[in-house]
């Protein structure tokens, strides 16, 4: 039984933990489009098809983020609604209640209209992505 638990190496915690981090959506798709522009250059794409591409694009970061929490913590299987409740409950309630704090907090403070919009957009920013893969 020691004998073979000596052949075999355990791997080192940070070579895991780099392997795993390197497979997150987002570290993979970041890796291919940059040697995708290296290899192709930055207009290899053709007009009709980049717009398509952009649109897809833009609502990638949130799905990533969204699922890299998931790779890092748990299963998509063992996902549902109730456990999902509590991370967005906080971060939607962040956005609207900060929101208003700091919108009603510069007015008390005696700010015009510009401060407190200002406020208003500085509270709604969302949270950090970090916290919401850890929440």
């Amino acid at each position: 039984c020691l004998e073979k638990s000596k052949n075999k190496p355990n791997p080192h915690p940070l070579n895991s933990a780099i392997g795993r981090v390197a497979r997150t959506p987002i570290v993979a798709c970041s890796l291919a489009g940059l040697i995708w522009n290296i290899a192709l250059g930055r207009n290899s794409v053709p007009g009709s098809i980049q717009f398509a591409l952009e649109t897809l694009g833009d609502g990638f970061t949130p799905v990533a983020l969204f699922f890299t929490g998931l790779s890092l913590v748990g299963k998509v299987a063992k996902l549902t609604p109730g456990r999902l409740l509590l991370p967005m409950t906080l971060a939607i309630s962040k956005s609207l209640l900060l929101a208003t704090i700091l919108y009603l907090g510069v007015g008390l403070a005696g700010g015009d209209a510009s401060d407190r919009g200002f406020a208003f957009v500085y509270g709604a920013i969302p949270t950090a992505p970090s916290v919401l893969v850890y929440a």
